[in-house]
Order: C-alpha cells, then sequence, then structure tokens
C-alpha cells in the first residue's frame, strides 16, 4: 500500500486536472471570447497576502524579520488578513516569475497595457528628441523610464483592441498616463497655490456648492476623456493621477485610498452585464496599498475625487470591523490589506452571484512591489495570478520567467483578438497562453528599464547596468557625487540626494554601481553583486551580450549597448531629396537646423515612415543650403 500526504495528494490532483483540459484545448475547444477581469494593484509585496509563502517568495522585509533584524514599522507585522485573496490564489494558476518590465507606477501601467516595453513611448520619444535639440548633440541619449510614458489619445492599447473586437470595455480605479500630455479640463489642477501647483494645505469645504460644482466638472472631464480617447466604454470611480497630484481640496485629497468607492464602481459594472450577451473586459486598478496608512480607518469614506458622495457606502465591512479583525488576528499594523482584500471578495462573490464566474478570466497582480520601487530590484517580480475555472487548474504553478509586456497578447490570443500590424503598433511581448494548461513556452531574457538603469535576468541570473547621459555623468565625475536612488530619477541639471537614498542604500548595498551581477538562485535579494568577481568574469559577458541584443530593437542609445546616431546631413541647393536606411516601418523626422552650435533653431521639415527594409525616403526637401539632423522617433 502506497501512503501519501495531504501535499503530494494535491499537487497530483493539479498535475491530474491540467492533464485532463489538455485534449479538449488541442481540440480548439477554449470558451468562446471569455470576459476578462484585471485587478491591478499598486505597490503590493508578497508579504502583504497570506498566500505567499516567504520561503518559496522571498522578500527583503519578511527575510530580515525572520532573522531577527529591525525594519521599518510598515513591514513589522503578523501573516495578513487575506483570505478572499488566498482562496483567489489558490484556485488560479500562479506564476512565481512574473516581472513588470519597470517598477513605477505610470510606466508599469503603460507596458501592461500596450504589451511594449516603456522606451518606446511617444512621449518618451518626444522628450529625447527635445534634449537633442536643446544640446545639439547628434547621439541619441538613454532614454530615461520615469512618469513620463503616456498612453496618448487613440493609442493602440488591450482596451482599444478589445472595443474593436466587440467587447465591452471598462476602468475602474487610478489611469495615470497622462501626466506630461496634461490634458487641459481634466488634468490642470482646479484648486493650486500662487505658482500653479497643487495644495494639499487648502481646506475648501468639498459641499460648498461652487467648489463641489468645480470638483464635479473636473472629474467627469477625466471620465469623459477615457470613454472618448482610451477605448473604455465605462469609466467609474476614478483617479486620473495619485491624490495629491489631482489638487483637489484638502478633505478629498487625504483619503488617497477608497477601497469602497472604487468596488461599488466595479459591482455596478457587473451589475450591466447580467443580461448582456455582450463580453466584457475589465481593468480594475485600485490605488491600494500605495501610500497605504492606517488612517484610513478614520477617514471620512464619502470623500472621493468626484466630491463628496454616499452611493457606494455600505458596498463592503466598515473599516472599523477591519480594523477589529486585523487585532483580534494579531495584525497591528498595516490594516489596508484587509481592506483591499475585503473588496476583492466582493467583486468575486458578485461574478459568482450573476453567474458570470465560469467563463471570466480574472488576473491577479501588482504594478510592482514596494521594496526596491524605482529601480531595477526586488519589485519588478510581483504577485500574478490567473483563473479561468474550467480550463486552468486551480492551483497549479508555473515557474516560467515571464514579462508584464506578454500579457497583452496571452489575453489576445485567448479572447480571439488579432494582434495590431506592426505599421499601427508594436507589441514586444509574446504569449504565454500555453503555460496556462500545463505546457510551456521557451524563456527569453526579460528587460527591465527604470530611470537610467536597464536589468536583464536570464535563467536565475540578473544584470543590471547603469549609464547616465554625457552631461548628467560630467556632472557627477566634477561634483564627486555618489548617486544612489537619486540616479533613477535625475533632472538634466542637478542632482540631490532623497530621502529614500538612505532606504534603497540599506535594501540594496550596490545601488549606485554601473554594473552588477546577481545569481538569483542563491541570492534573490539581490544582496551580493559579483560583477567585479573574476571568477564570474564569462557570465558578465553573456549578460552584457544579451542586453545589447535585448536594446537593439528599441529606440535610443543606451551606453556602449547601443548608438543610435542622429545623422547630419549637409544639402546643397540642388538636392530635393534624401534616402537613407533607418528603423523597419518606423517613423522618422526630418529637423532642419541653421547650425549644429547651441542654441540651435529647429523647426520640423517633413516626417515620413520607413519600409519594411527600413528604407526612408524625403522629397520636396527645401533647396536653400541647410544643415538637417534626421531624428528617429519610433
Amino acid at each position: 500500500m502506497i501512503f501519501v500526504t495531504k501535499i503530494q495528494l494535491k499537487k497530483l490532483l493539479v498535475i491530474v486536472a491540467a492533464l485532463t483540459l489538455l485534449p479538449s484545448l488541442r481540440a480548439g475547444t477554449l470558451p468562446a471570447r471569455p470576459n476578462v477581469l484585471i485587478i491591478y494593484t499598486d505597490d503590493l509585496d508578497f508579504d502583504e497576502v497570506g498566500a505567499y509563502n516567504p520561503t518559496n517568495y522571498p522578500t527583503a522585509a519578511a527575510s530580515r524579520l525572520a532573522s531577527g533584524q529591525t525594519i521599518d514599522k510598515w513591514h513589522a507585522y503578523v501573516k495578513p488578513l487575506t483570505p478572499n485573496i488566498d482562496q483567489l490564489v489558490s484556485q488560479s494558476m500562479d506564476f512565481s516569475q512574473m516581472r513588470m518590465v519597470t517598477t513605477v507606477c505610470t510606466p508599469a501601467r503603460y507596458s501592461l497595457l500596450t504589451g511594449q516595453y516603456c522606451s518606446r513611448s511617444k512621449s518618451v520619444q518626444d522628450e529625447t528628441l527635445k534634449k537633442i535639440k536643446q544640446k545639439a548633440v547628434t547621439t541619441y541619449e538613454p532614454a530615461c523610464v520615469e512618469f513620463n510614458t503616456d498612453l496618448l489619445p487613440g493609442q493602440w492599447s488591450l482596451a482599444q483592441a478589445m472595443h474593436a473586437a466587440g467587447y465591452y470595455t471598462g476602468i475602474v480605479g487610478k489611469w495615470h498616463m497622462c501626466e506630461i500630455s496634461k490634458p487641459a479640463g481634466f488634468i490642470s489642477p482646479p484648486f493650486t497655490d500662487a505658482n500653479g501647483n497643487p495644495n494639499l494645505s487648502m481646506n475648501q469645504d468639498p459641499t460648498d456648492p461652487a467648489t463641489s460644482n468645480t470638483v464635479a466638472t473636473v472629474y467627469a472631464g477625466g471620465v469623459n476623456y477615457l470613454k472618448q480617447n482610451e477605448g473604455f466604454d465605462y469609466a467609474s470611480s476614478i483617479y486620473m493621477s495619485t491624490a495629491n497630484e489631482l489638487g483637489l481640496p484638502k478633505p478629498l485629497c487625504v483619503v488617497e485610498n477608497n477601497m469602497e468607492w472604487f468596488t461599488a464602481g466595479v459591482v455596478k459594472f457587473l451589475e450591466q452585464q447580467t443580461n448582456s450577451s455582450q463580453p466584457f473586459f475589465l481593468y480594475f486598478a485600485p490605488d491600494v496599498p500605495h501610500g497605504g496608512s492606517d488612517n484610513f480607518v478614520t477617514n471620512d469614506p464619502a470623500m472621493t475625487p468626484e466630491g463628496k458622495v454616499t452611493w457606494h457606502l455600505g458596498i463592503q465591512p466598515s473599516r472599523a470591523d477591519v480594523k477589529a479583525r486585523d487585532l483580534a488576528a494579531g495584525t497591528i499594523i498595516n490594516f489596508w490589506k484587509t481592506w483591499l482584500d475585503d473588496g476583492v471578495g466582493v467583486i468575486l462573490k458578485k461574478l459568482d452571484d450573476l453567474g458570470l464566474a465560469t467563463n471570466t478570466i480574472v488576473i491577479f497582480s501588482s504594478d510592482q512591489q514596494s521594496r526596491g520601487k524605482w529601480s531595477c530590484y526586488e519589485a519588478a517580480r510581483v504577485p500574478f495570478t490567473v483563473r479561468w475555472p474550467g480550463v486552468v487548474a486551480p492551483g497549479s504553478h508555473c515557474d516560467v520567467s515571464l514579462a508584464s509586456i506578454d500579457m497583452v497578447p496571452t489575453l489576445l490570443e485567448l479572447c480571439g483578438v488579432s494582434l495590431p500590424p506592426q505599421s499601427q503598433a508594436i507589441v514586444d511581448g509574446r504569449s504565454f497562453a500555453p503555460c496556462l494548461t500545463g505546457g510551456t513556452v521557451a524563456e527569453r531574457p526579460v528587460l527591465i528599464e527604470m530611470g537610467y538603469a536597464r536589468a536583464i535576468v536570464w535563467h536565475g541570473w540578473k544584470y543590471i547596468a547603469l549609464r547616465w547621459p554625457a552631461t548628467l555623468a560630467l556632472e557627477i565625475q566634477t561634483n564627486n557625487i555618489n548617486p544612489v536612488y537619486s540616479y533613477i530619477k535625475p533632472t538634466d541639471t542637478v542632482l540631490k540626494p532623497t530621502t529614500a537614498d538612505g532606504l534603497m542604500s540599506a535594501n540594496f548595498p550596490f545601488v549606485g554601481d554601473v554594473d552588477q551581477l546577481y545569481d538569483l538562485s542563491a541570492d534573490m535579494l539581490e544582496q551580493h553583486n559579483l560583477a567585479n568577481n573574476l571568477q564570474y568574469a564569462g557570465k558578465l559577458a553573456e549578460m552584457k551580450q544579451l542586453l545589447a541584443q535585448t536594446v537593439a530593437p528599441l529606440p535610443n542609445s543606451f551606453g556602449e549597448f547601443k548608438t543610435v546616431q542622429s545623422p547630419t546631413v549637409m544639402i546643397n541647393n540642388s538636392t530635393t531629396t534624401l534616402t537613407f536606411i533607418g528603423i523597419p516601418n518606423f517613423p522618422h523626422a526630418l529637423d532642419l537646423a541653421t547650425n549644429l552650435t547651441a542654441p540651435v533653431t529647429w523647426r520640423a521639415v517633413i516626417t515620413n515612415t520607413a519600409d519594411a527594409n527600413g528604407q526612408v525616403n524625403f522629397t520636396n526637401i527645401s533647396a536653400a543650403p541647410r544643415n538637417y539632423f534626421c531624428i528617429r522617433r519610433p
């Protein structure tokens, strides 16, 4: 007689369930046009969800707590109380090696919804072009990936694709992808200080009729913008940006998170689908636990970016009840994880009650972890689970190394929606659909872009390269600056230490090194830089080569790994056309300069798109002698 443990039996049942699904999938009998619900939390760490064992999902906080070290108060708690998310994880396939391709709010959302690396963003490219013009340089600088990756009006995205394919599309929660473009009418803060900046010290009464009307008008502008420009049929409970950037009266801003309001917005969307034959796609992005504070327990839940409203109250257990349950469970701080969990529980129950759960793909993840945010470190690896009853085996597990940009092509494949032609949009991700039924996909290097740093993850190793533009590199050398956290988000002329420097260097001791090599199989928390160890010189060279190969198709230079020249072409009086080889299927612009010394006077002359072979043809060029720069603008 053979005896098996409960754990062994559970694993066996998962394998059997996955195998029984394979024949039907190979026969092409996947459920037609499934619904899709993405739950995209904000700054959620592995150690903030009860389902994640710190042995398999190590974090800096859990590691230090286990060894008796002192850590910051926000991570000094016992196992979190998250029963609903724990149950969702148990019903899903868990992906242990999913990484975001960047680690801060705006670019993380951009990459998730476009399937693109962030450096492709047109707003990033326009920013780079502006720097080239200002500095009169002929080599593209590295793209600085930060809050500059706007999803521009009408730009192709997952929501646009699903909408065009006949899905009813919705968004609830935080948008945060119009930081550069700042469309007038709703992103411009209605209440500011003398310099036009949002002022959180202002105490306008949200119930005052004039103030209330202004707030409602600005909020409605944001909702309408998303419906008219970003492919959404439905938009509710929206933060167009983080609360402190909205320029609202202080009583509406201090409640940076409002889980009840978010939950009610999702429930309202789901209730509209009850008798609909149209499949739905819902992007739910609560900004919890970002900026989390237990002050939410005493804040007024009626205060929201749309004003003081009550339509959402009572949708989930009270905030006082959240605190009481956490205290009873022994959790003395960070109650907002249970608050988030309550909202997720209400939403999942609503799916069940409305009979929608069976044919709804539910993806649960986070834009990044909080530890190492603004870097290429630990924050990039995130919780990621997929539930699809009858297709994905409950409790299954996938260790394939994947990237957030892979979600777009995966969902499009599962929903029978075609990828866009390259002339419309480049999708860098690739589908991992076979993994969902026990199969696999060939691994490839995962690129992480953050600030002026790039990282490559490959077969249990991570290499990080930090390459500043020449102007910043000179400043660092001249002023003997030791950039720590600041290297991620520098200005063009000044590097200033930040209060986060100490925290970053305490968690990641080699944060300022320009070359870093980590063996993730032995050093998941990236505490031992092997780049200067001659024993690993071969591995370092291999990882550098992989980084060069991965950034090659992307715009912009990056140190010695890629140099993109902006060729200078002298045009004589008889020249009317210009032909050169550029990037296939990408738009290029020919810009005119009367000289190459600062200050340079510029005006755009003509734009054109390269053919499939990369050839760009410019015609009808002015006959007057000028210097021309060809600026590549993917």
